[in-house]
C-alpha cells in the first residue's frame, strides 16, 4: 500500500493498493488507485500538480496516479526493450526509486543506470553504460559506470541531477549544463566527523536535500543521518548512532536505522522510517545554505491570496542592520527591513499583487548591510481570482434592500454562473453562497437565480442578475444580495425532511422539519407512525403534539408560509417498549411520516418519508449517513447519492457558529451537489484544494444551545450529488465531513461507503412482506447471529459486493451462529432460502 497522514488531523489512509484486493501483485490499471495491487513500492514521489509516482519494484513498473481522478496506470516498465528512446512502457527496468523534476520528468533507474522518462513518455539513459562499477567522474554521465541500481535520486534548486547507487558508497552528481559526471559524497574510508564528504566512508541507504542546498544522508546502513554543508562540504552527524529508541531524547542519542528520509525545510524538521516500524522525526538547527557568509538561514512561510502572495521570511537570529530584498519574478522587487521576531528570531512580512496569472520565479537575498548573507529562490504559481458573496433574503417590503427584520431564504435556489458570456457553473445553496472566480483582471462574472422555490421570483435587482468583475489589485468582497418575493399562487406545497440520529436498544430521537414551499398559506398536520418497539412519554416532543396514540405522534400546525425564515423542527424522542423490553442491535425497525392536506398540493410526492433503520448498540450524534447505503448495481450511468450530516453541540456552552466541510470523493460530480434541506441559515462555499472540491457549510450565529438542553442543540444538512458515470465495478465511493464548532478542534464523522456492483440473484431479493428476519451484531467483529421463523429457511449463503460466493451454510433451528474471523473488512450480502422464497440482508465485517 501507499499510505497519506493527512497534515491537519494526523489521521491515515490508504490511498494506493488493497481496498478491494488482498495482497501484493499487479492488478487495476486504469482504475481507482484504491482498488489496484502494487508489490513493494520502493519510492514515491509527487510532482507540483498532485500527481503521484510510484516505483512499483516486483512488479518492474513506474505506476502514476492521477492528481484529479485518482486512477492509477503504468508510465514505465511491463516491456522487454532495453533500448533507449523509445516508449516507455515497451520498456524493462527494476525501479527502486523514482523522481520527478518541475517541468515533469521523470527519473528512475534499471541495471546499472540512470534513467530520464520525458513529458512525451519517451525514456533515454543519462547516466551508466550499464557496468556495475563505480568509475567515470569527469566525464560525461553517460560514458560513467554505477555500482548497482540507483536507490535514490533528486535534483537540487539549479536542475542538477544527484542519484545514490544501489552499492551505497557515493552519492554524485550530474552537472544540468555540461553533463559531467562528480562525487559530492563518499568514496572515502573515514567515519569521522567535520571532514570533506568526499572523504567519507558512507555505506549510505538515502539522500534529500533542504533548500539551502545541504545534504542529509541516511549513512552506515542507516545507524546515523548526517548532514553535508552546502558551501564548506563538510559532513556532520546530526541524528542516530545511539541505543535508545524512546521519544524526547536528542537525536543524536537515538537508535535510527533510517531506510529513507525527508528534510522538512520550512519547519525544521527530518523526518524518517525508523527501526521501530515507525515514520519518526527530530528537529535540527536551519543552519548554513549555498549562499552563507556566516552561520545563519532563512527560511520563508507563504500565504496565497486571490490577488498575490502573502510571505512571511524568518530568519534563525535576529541581528540589527538586515534586510531582505525581494525579486517577484515579474520586474517588480521591494526591501524590508528585519525586525525582531519569535524566539530571538527575525522576520519580515511581504505582501505582492499580480497584475497576471503564471508562475513566477520569487527570489530573497538576506543582506547584513551590503553583504549577502543568504538566497533563496522558489516558483510561485499564481491564479488571480476572487470571491464573489452572493445571499439570499425576503424582500418583505419591496425596497431592494436587505432590513434588519428581513429573513434569509431558508429554501434551495440554483444559481448560474457565467463567465465573460460563458455558463461555467450552476451552484445549489439555500441562504446564500460564496463562489470563488478564477481568471484574468477584467473577466465578467454573472450570477442569476434559475430555480427558485414555489412561487417566489426575484424581484431585486431588477434585471434578474448581479455582475462582478476580477480586479488585480485587492478590494475585500462585499455581500451581494437578491431579494426574492411571492409572485402569487392558489396552491401550497407542503414537504417534509427528517434526520433521525439515535435509533438505538433504548430509544430513538431526531427531528422532522417541515415547510411550505409555496406563497399560498396553508395549515399542515404532521403524523409520525413509529415503530411498535417503542413507545411515547409525555414530554418527548417540542413543540407538544396534537394528539398521540401507542405508535404515532401528530402536531397541528397552523398557517405554513413560505415567509418562515427556517423550516418548522419538530423533535420527538420514543423510548423502548417497557413490555419488549430492551431493543437488539442489529434488529430493523421502520417510520412513516407524512404532512397533510394533500388534496390541492402543488407536489404530493414530497409528503411523506418511509425510513428503515438499523438498531444500534451505541450511536454519534456527529454523523453523516447516506441513501442508497448498499452497493449500487452498475457504474455506467450516474446514480443519485443523498447525504445527510447531523452535528450536535454537546458541550456546556453555546456553540455561535458552525461550520461542516466535506471533501467530494472523486467518484461524484460536484456541479451535481443540490442541498434538499438546512436546519438554519446556512452559506454554501465550495473550495478547490489540489485535486479535490471541499464544500463548506456555513451555519454563522446558529447559536446552538448547550447539552442540557437536549433537542434545542442539534442541526443537519442534507444534500445530494450524483456519481461520476463510468465507474468500475469494485469501485469505492467514502465519505466522511468535519465539524468545526466554534474554534474547537474538528469533530471528525463517520465514514460511509458505497461500493459499484451488486449481487444479481434470478430471484426477488425482497419480498412485499419481509418476515421478522434479525442479524447482529451489525457491524460485526467475527460472529454473526441470524434469527429466523421457525421453518421458514433451509439454508443461507455469503456473497461479497460484487457477487463471490464465499460462504455456504444449512440452516436447522430458528437462530443460527457464524463465524466470519475469516472474511476481510468490508460490505457483504446474506441470502436466506427455503419455504418462504428468498430474503437478502446486508451486513459489515469490521
Amino acid at each position: 500500500r501507499v499510505r497519506k497522514i493527512d497534515a491537519i488531523n494526523g489521521l491515515i489512509y490508504t490511498i494506493v493498493g488493497d481496498n478491494t484486493y488482498s495482497g501484493a501483485g499487479f492488478v487495476g490499471d486504469g482504475g481507482p488507485a484504491t482498488n489496484a495491487k502494487i508489490d513493494y513500492p520502493m519510492g514515491i514521489c509527487m510532482d507540483h500538480i498532485g500527481n503521484l509516482y510510484i516505483a512499483d519494484y516486483r512488479n518492474s513498473r513506474v505506476r502514476k496516479v492521477d492528481g484529479t481522478t485518482h486512477f492509477i496506470t503504468t508510465i514505465a516498465g511491463g516491456g522487454s526493450s532495453t533500448a533507449d528512446g523509445v516508449p516507455a512502457t515497451s520498456d524493462t527496468i527494476s525501479p527502486q526509486c523514482v523522481y520527478v523534476d518541475a517541468a515533469g520528468n521523470v527519473y528512475t533507474g534499471s541495471d546499472n543506470k540512470v534513467r530520464k522518462i520525458n513529458t512525451s513518455g519517451i525514456i533515454t539513459t543519462i547516466a551508466g553504460t550499464g557496468v556495475g562499477t563505480e568509475t567515470g567522474d569527469g566525464g560525461f554521465a553517460t560514458n560513467a559506470t554505477l555500482n548497482g541500481t540507483p536507490k535514490c535520486i533528486a535534483s537540487d534548486f539549479y536542475g542538477n541531477i544527484y542519484f545514490l547507487s544501489n552499492a551505497g558508497n557515493k552519492v554524485r552528481r550530474i552537472d544540468a549544463i555540461t553533463g559531467i559526471v562528480t562525487t559530492v559524497a563518499g568514496g572515502g574510508s573515514s567515519l569521522a566527523d567535520g571532514i570533506p564528504a568526499t572523504a567519507a566512508n558512507l555505506s549510505a541507504l538515502y539522500f534529500a536535500f533542504d533548500q539551502g542546498g545541504n545534504i542529509f544522508v541516511s549513512t552506515e546502513g542507516g545507524i546515523k543521518i548526517r548532514r553535508i554543508d552546502a558551501v564548506t562540504g563538510i559532513i556532520k552527524t546530526i541524528g542516530g548512532g545511539g541505543t535508545l529508541t524512546t521519544e524526547g531524547i536528542p537525536a543524536t542519542a537515538t537508535r535510527m536505522g533510517a531506510q529513507t528520509l525527508l528534510a522538512d525545510a520550512i519547519h525544521g524538521y527530518i523526518y524518517y522510517a525508523g527501526c521501530t516500524a515507525s515514520v519518526r522525526r527530530f528537529d535540527y538547527p536551519l543552519v548554513g545554505g549555498a549562499f552563507s557568509g556566516i552561520v545563519d538561514s532563512f527560511l520563508v512561510s507563504k500565504t496565497t491570496h486571490c490577488n498575490g502572495p502573502e510571505i512571511h521570511i524568518i530568519t534563525t537570529n535576529y541581528i540589527a542592520g538586515r534586510s531582505v530584498k525581494t525579486y517577484y519574478g515579474d520586474g517588480t522587487s521591494d526591501s524590508n527591513v528585519i525586525m525582531p521576531g519569535f524566539l530571538s528570531g527575525g522576520q519580515a512580512v511581504t505582501n505582492h499583487i499580480y497584475s497576471a496569472s503564471g508562475t513566477y520565479t520569487i527570489r530573497h537575498i538576506l543582506y547584513l548591510g551590503t553583504t549577502i548573507i543568504d538566497t533563496i529562490s522558489y516558483n510561485h504559481t499564481q491564479t488571480l481570482c476572487r470571491s464573489f458573496p452572493l445571499r439570499f433574503y425576503n424582500d418583505r417590503n419591496g425596497n431592494c434592500a436587505k432590513d434588519s427584520l428581513e429573513p434569509y431564504i431558508n429554501f434551495p435556489i440554483l444559481t448560474e454562473v457565467d463567465s465573460n458570456g460563458i455558463i461555467i457553473d450552476t451552484i445549489s445553496a439555500t441562504s446564500g453562497l460564496t463562489y470563488n472566480a478564477y481568471g484574468m483582471p477584467g473577466d465578467v462574472y454573472k450570477f442569476r437565480p434559475i430555480t427558485t422555490p414555489g412561487h417566489l421570483s426575484v424581484n431585486c435587482p431588477s434585471t434578474g442578475y448581479l455582475y462582478d468583475t476580477i480586479f488585480a489589485t485587492s478590494i475585500a468582497p462585499d455581500n451581494r444580495y437578491f431579494g426574492l418575493q411571492c409572485a402569487g399562487s392558489a396552491a401550497f406545497d407542503l414537504s417534509i425532511n427528517s434526520v433521525i440520529p439515535v435509533t438505538g436498544m433504548h430509544d430513538q430521537w431526531g427531528d422532522i422539519f417541515v415547510r411550505n414551499n409555496s406563497c399560498m398559506p396553508s395549515d399542515a398536520t404532521v403524523t409520525l407512525h413509529f415503530s411498535p418497539k417503542y413507545e411515547y412519554h409525555t414530554g418527548g416532543a417540542s413543540p407538544a403534539p396534537s394528539s398521540t396514540t401507542a405508535t404515532s405522534i401528530t402536531w397541528n400546525l397552523t398557517a405554513l408560509s413560505q415567509d418562515m425564515s427556517t423550516p418548522i423542527d419538530l423533535y420527538y424522542v420514543v423510548w423502548n417498549n417497557t413490555t419488549l423490553g430492551y431493543l437488539t442491535a442489529g434488529d430493523t425497525v421502520w417510520e412513516h411520516i407524512d404532512v397533510t392536506p394533500t388534496t390541492g398540493d402543488a407536489n404530493p410526492a414530497n409528503n411523506f418519508n418511509i425510513i428503515e433503520d438499523t438498531v444500534r448498540a451505541s450511536c454519534d450524534p456527529n454523523e453523516i449517513w447516506v441513501t442508497p447505503n448498499t452497493c449500487i448495481a452498475s457504474g455506467i450511468l450516474p446514480t443519485t447519492l443523498t447525504y445527510t450530516i447531523h452535528f450536535e453541540n454537546t458541550g456546556t456552552d453555546t456553540a455561535f457558529n458552525i461550520y461542516v466541510l466535506d471533501t467530494l470523493p472523486y467518484t461524484v460530480d460536484p456541479r451535481s451537489l443540490r442541498i434538499i434541506n438546512a436546519s438554519a441559515d446556512m452559506f454554501v462555499d465550495i473550495e478547490t484544494q489540489g485535486s479535490q472540491k471541499v464544500v463548506k457549510f456555513d451555519f454563522p450565529n446558529i447559536n446552538l444551545l448547550d447539552s442540557s438542553h437536549h433537542g434545542e442543540c442539534n442541526g443537519s444538512v442534507i444534500f445530494s450529488v450524483n456519481t461520476r458515470a463510468g465507474l468500475a465495478p469494485g469501485t469505492n465511493i467514502k465519505n466522511r465531513a468535519g465539524i468545526y464548532f466554534d474554534y474547537n478542534d474538528v469533530v471528525m464523522t463517520n465514514s460511509v461507503t458505497n461500493t459499484i456492483g451488486c449481487l444479481s440473484l434470478n430471484e426477488p431479493m425482497v419480498k412485499p412482506n419481509a418476515p421478522n428476519i434479525s442479524i447482529y451484531p451489525n457491524p460485526t467483529t467475527g460472529i454473526l447471529t441470524i434469527k429466523t421463523p421457525k421453518d421458514d429457511y433451509t439454508s443461507l449463503t455469503i456473497t461479497n459486493s460484487i457477487g463471490q460466493l464465499l460462504l455456504t451454510e444449512p440452516i436447522t433451528n430458528t437462530q443460527t451462529t457464524i463465524n466470519i474471523n475469516t472474511l476481510a473488512p468490508g460490505l457483504y450480502y446474506l441470502t436466506l432460502k427455503g419455504e418462504s422464497g428468498v430474503e437478502v440482508r446486508k451486513f459489515v465485517k469490521e
